[in-house]
């Protein structure tokens, strides 16, 4: 009997997935090649001769002639051959039966490497006139126009990445949409199988971590002297120096009253280091001194070389990767059991959640942008993580989840101390955070009075960590509470900033309520709308939205407000120990430095976690509401991965794929041209 429903459910499950991968390869047959279709029956006219030798001028420009067609014109087909550039701006005018008068169209980039580039489906009213394309490519560049054809064919192409996409992007939502797979089976790791696909995941998220983190060939190069203070800094570190001695101080900047005003500096031409530490008369690096000596220092005491920002967010990436997977996994074991103390997250609900954590829209952000001012919020991102998924095992050990080890619990509750107190070298604000463990104590949730061991190990590594990065703030800047961000060189001056109700509350509303910029065009979304009438001076860059609006996951942290199941003493405790002080982080950030998108990498972290601990109490509801908190937890979490790569491929301001990683923006688009 059981042999025969086994067999049936896996008939069904194939069923499936041969109509999931039926419908992918229709979609890509037909949709995603609906440009070969709909001009099957084409005939290519060509613009130019061959033959002519057409190339851009001195200034890197190319005026085509005016030709006379007076027919129908679907498409322009511009092949071009470039030097010194990775491509070119090609601009289509016409007139047709519907316009007398010449109107330019908008212009489109070529990148010869892609070839697809060249192809453009144009909309005229009517017949087409007359038509002239014009090619420009940056001054010093040139470019040989090697063909310009109307009505082309565009090439029938299957392509494997996109289907794949596809059938994958399918499954998901047929998952989603039936509950298979989240409710297929349990979630206990004690099976090999199961243990085997959570260590290929890992792996494979490793791996696009690691591309992630090479995908701006910019910050790969790293052109900017202050994106490699750490570097530098290993080499003074070796001598037991914590200035960056040869960095020289203009006089003029020793007799300044306010050194921190870079305006002035710029006005009256006074030299300066952007973005270093200056206090005293000397240069030094204010960003946290944890990724210095986890990762730079030994990397340059063993190689003498020094060690680039884009090695060191992919190792964080990784060190982040498996901490939420085990930190999860430590949360569900803690706030997903049912009375009886039987698991209810499935295995399949363990591993979306898992993945989509990993690539929160942040995270992707953090890893993709590989550059000083992200390696300490990602190194306190990863130990975050971690510390709450050790401090949560030790609490599972003490309540019952597994066998009870007062060596092991001492073990797990000084590591998840460690990690959560490292945060204090890295991004300093982060250490709300670490209220977690505080509070741990005085609620006596592990740690009671006759746990005098386990105490001690929560409370020493917080001790000797503190320590170590109070003497070394007193060794920079005497004062063992300053990390000196208030003495950056960058450009607004933090020291005399003070506190403003108006700019925080509009801060806030940035970082939480703002809505994405979507647009119809690749690639989809493009930076938030954040201009004010702040009358005053306040440092803005950009943002994708807030959290609410972006990661909706995150909206679960009202769920108790309104729903009906209550949470218990636990799942309250640490709802609060990570929204609360997510709040604060938001409204430090605002107010002592501005609104930016980096900024709310500080707070995300613990607004998830919180909506995470929601999720999973929702989870592990034993009647009919279950299925719908699955699916709705499911559709919020694709939600997010959907951002993240908008977030990914998003413009920015000044450093993006776009712009600096040409040839990858542009094949990505191509997964997305019909």
């Amino acid at each position: 009997m059981f042999d025969r429903l086994r067999n049936k459910l896996n008939r069904g499950l194939i069923f499936k997935l041969v109509i999931c991968v039926a419908i992918a390869l229709a979609a890509e047959v037909f949709l995603c090649n609906l440009s070969f279709w709909s001009n099957l029956r084409n005939t290519p006219v060509s613009l130019i001769d061959t033959e002519a030798n057409a190339a851009t001028d001195a200034t890197g420009h190319y005026e085509g002639e005016t030709i006379e067609v007076n027919d129908y014109v679907r498409n322009v087909d511009v092949q071009l051959a470039l030097t010194n550039c990775e491509s070119a701006e090609v601009k289509v005018m016409l007139s047709d039966e519907g316009d007398a008068y010449e109107y330019e169209l908008p212009s489109y980039r070529v990148v010869p490497q892609v070839k697809t580039t060249g192809y453009c489906d144009i909309h005229p009213y009517g017949k087409v006139k007359t038509i002239r394309v014009s090619v420009d490519v940056p001054e010093g560049s040139a470019a040989n126009i090697e063909s310009i054809r109307l009505n082309v064919v565009k090439p029938f192409k299957i392509h494997i990445l996109r289907l794949l996409i596809l059938i994958a992007v399918i499954i998901l939502i047929c998952t989603v949409a039936t509950d298979d797979g989240l409710n297929a089976t349990d979630a206990c790791l004690n099976t090999v199988s199961k243990r085997i696909i959570v260590i290929v995941a890992v792996i494979a998220l490793i791996l696009v971590a690691k591309w992630l983190s090479t995908s701006n060939e910019l910050l790969v190069s790293c052109p900017w002297p202050h994106h490699k203070q750490y570097a530098e800094l290993a080499h003074y570190l070796k001598d037991g120096n914590v200035k960056l001695l040869d960095r020289e101080v203009d006089e003029r900047l020793l007799q300044k009253e306010n050194p921190y005003d870079t305006s002035a500096l710029m006005i009256e031409q006074i030299p300066y280091n952007m973005d270093f530490a200056y206090y005293d008369g000397a240069y030094y690096v204010y960003f946290g001194i944890v990724p210095e000596v986890v990762f730079y220092l030994p990397y340059y005491l063993i190689t003498g070389n020094d060690l680039p920002n884009y090695h060191v967010m992919w190792m964080l990436s990784s060190m982040l990767i498996v901490g939420i997977f085990y930190t999860v996994w430590q949360l569900a074991r803690k706030f997903c059991v049912d009375s009886k103390g039987q698991m209810k997250l499935t295995f399949g609900m363990y591993m979306f959640i898992s993945v989509a954590m990993a690539l929160l829209s942040n995270n992707v952000y953090l890893m993709s942008n590989p550059d000083i001012y992200n390696i300490p919020v990602m190194m306190a991102t990863a130990c975050l993580w971690w510390g709450i998924g050790l401090w949560t095992a030790a609490v599972n050990i003490c309540d019952g989840k597994s066998g009870y080890s007062r060596v092991t619990v001492c073990v797990l509750a000084a590591l998840g101390s460690l990690s959560m107190a490292l945060i204090a070298g890295c991004r300093p604000q982060m250490c709300l955070f670490a209220i977690i463990g505080i509070l741990l104590i005085a609620r006596g949730v592990v740690f009671r009075k006759d746990k005098a061991a386990e105490t001690v190990a929560l409370v020493v590594p917080f001790v000797i960590v503190a320590v170590v990065v109070c003497a070394y703030n007193y060794a920079r800047f005497n004062n063992i509470f300053d990390f000196g961000a208030t003495y950056s060189m960058t450009s607004n001056d933090m020291n005399h900033r003070g506190f403003n109700i108006d700019r925080l509350l509009r801060g806030l509303y940035s970082f939480f309520l703002q809505p994405p910029v979507l647009t119809h065009d690749f690639s989809f979304m493009d930076s938030a709308a954040i201009d004010s009438a702040y009358m005053g001076k306040n440092l803005v860059e950009f943002t994708y939205g807030g959290i609410f609006a972006t990661n909706v996951m995150s909206l679960a942290i009202f769920a108790p407000a309104v729903g009906k199941k209550k949470l218990n003493a636990d799942a309250k405790f640490m709802i609060l120990t990570t929204a609360l002080p997510a709040v604060v982080i938001a409204a430090f950030d605002v107010n002592g430095a501005g609104i930016l998108y980096r900024y709310t990498c500080d707070f995300v972290p613990g607004m998830v976690i919180a909506a995470l601990v929601v999720w999973l109490v929702g989870l592990r509801t034993d009647n009919v509401s279950y299925s719908l908190v699955r699916r709705l937890c499911a559709i919020a979490l694709l939600m997010g991965l959907g951002y993240a790569f908008l977030t990914f491929v998003g413009p920015g301001e000044n450093i993006c794929l776009h712009d600096n990683s040409v040839v990858l923006y542009e094949q990505i688009r191509e997964l997305f041209r019909l």
